[in-house]
């Protein structure tokens, strides 16, 4: 008897750790829109730039992650962001839209952007593992989105430096007035004013120190948290070219 009641209880928790499972993979990560066969039309090509992803069907990992936390910043933005999940097995679900854009299983995950009212899509080719990676890659096509460490009204300013040089000085009076007005955003305002300093006494300021911190972001021997302060400083950079 004991035996019995015993099975069924190894039984029970069988079954129950498996609908856990289940419902773990069928949830849905904030800011990310599954899409399929059916609807891909419906979103893609319509009125908002889409970053697409093509996936296994229940994606995990490092990549999985970037990606989630990079919609959550695109979330803010006039894009959306989508997923397409290819199952392998049965009736290989959605195969047909990874065939329509040339998408094979060893380059998976594959990241593509389409701009509003297009299906021609843009292919991601930078690292997968770094959510700021994924978001300069959508700057890069058009649509503003927060990197780490970026502050929207500083990049305005960043942008209005770079368009008109004859304004450079009033506009670094007016950033060096936010950093000294907003202390809640000063550790990311003095990197723009230090940047704006430097290229008026040096032009060619911009490209080289691009060049020196994406070195340095990249190189494995720096500690994580002199990392951290790279990549701020590298994204803050790229606000200068948008």
């Amino acid at each position: 008897q004991g035996g019995l009641e015993g099975q069924k209880m190894k039984n029970f928790l069988s079954l129950f750790i498996l609908a856990i499972f289940l419902a773990c993979c069928h949830a849905r990560d904030r800011g990310i829109v599954n899409i399929d066969s059916l609807t891909f039309d419906k979103i893609v090509g319509g009125n908002h730039p889409v970053l697409l992803r093509f996936d296994k069907e229940y994606p995990y990992g490092d990549e999985h992650d970037a990606f989630k936390n990079a919609a959550l910043n695109i979330s803010a933005s006039e894009a959306i962001t989508a997923s397409v999940g290819i199952s392998e097995w049965g009736e290989k679900e959605n195969q047909d839209l990874a065939d329509r854009f040339k998408v094979k299983k060893e380059n998976w995950p594959v990241y593509m952007f389409f701009s509003k009212n297009s299906k021609e899509g843009v292919t991601f080719q930078g690292d997968k593992k770094s959510k700021d990676a994924i978001l300069r890659f959508v700057r890069k096509q058009g649509v503003y989105v927060g990197l780490t460490g970026c502050v929207e009204k500083l990049d305005q300013l960043a942008k209005e430096f770079m368009n008109d040089t004859s304004k450079r000085a009033d506009v670094l009076k007016r950033a060096e007035a936010i950093l000294a007005s907003d202390k809640s955003i000063a550790s990311s305002a003095k990197h723009y004013v230090s940047i704006m300093s430097k290229m008026m006494d040096k032009e060619d300021f911009l490209e080289a120190e691009s060049e020196r911190l994406a070195k340095m972001v990249k190189d494995k021997s720096v500690k994580p948290d002199k990392k951290r302060n790279f990549e701020v400083r590298h994204n803050i950079l790229q606000s200068f070219r948008a």
